[in-house]
């Protein structure tokens, strides 16, 4: 078909093995594909509704006995080829790989849209920390942000920010003027 998806020949229909048995064991019909001899009821003692392999005719198959509602005592042996089960298996193995990763893709891209979405107001608080810590104390966070703990932080930083740039200023001052004050007595004492 025009549909998307494996190429035709990658999944096709399996060929069905199939053979209804009566009580006493003979075959009352099975499909062409057994060539006309179905293994004998004998070789198919297992559980009822448990599937199992066997080998027909050199050929590996994977099958499953089941009884005939209906009909005491008669079982139906439905059966198909373990080399088209394997190959399928593959082709589907691949394909939920292929699956796995591209959803693992996805799901880190979005895991890190969203994490960074959610650590931008932190990420420009970290950088204006590191201004100041650098002396550049008229750096300001910008408090856009949604966060209202965020805000809240980003209000007390600036806050901390403007008394710490107005310590250092009283402190420059103070050594301004400690040093004027200390410079007229110095040089009185020169002078004498």
């Amino acid at each position: 078909s025009d549909r998307p998806g494996p190429a035709a020949n990658d999944v096709e229909p399996l060929p069905k093995y199939a053979a209804i048995y009566g009580p006493d064991g003979t075959v009352h019909t099975a499909t062409e594909t057994f060539h006309g001899r179905p293994p004998p009821r004998s070789e198919l003692g297992r559980p009822l509704g448990v599937c199992f392999d066997l080998r027909h005719e050199g050929e590996s198959l994977r099958g499953v006995v089941t009884d005939v509602p209906g009909i005491a005592g008669t079982r139906l042996l439905l059966a198909t080829s373990r080399a088209d089960l394997d190959s399928d298996e593959a082709l589907l193995a691949r394909a939920m790989r292929l699956v796995f990763l591209v959803t693992v893709v996805w799901s880190v891209a979005v895991a890190t849209w969203v994490v960074r979405r959610f650590t931008r107001d932190h990420q420009r608080i970290a950088a204006v920390a590191r201004r100041v810590a650098a002396g550049d104390l008229d750096a300001r966070i910008d408090t856009r942000a949604r966060d209202p703990e965020v805000a809240q932080l980003a209000r007390d930083l600036d806050d901390m920010i403007a008394r710490l740039g107005a310590l250092v200023s009283s402190q420059r001052q103070f050594i301004a003027h400690a040093a004027h004050e200390l410079r007229s007595p110095l040089t009185a004492l020169r002078g004498a």
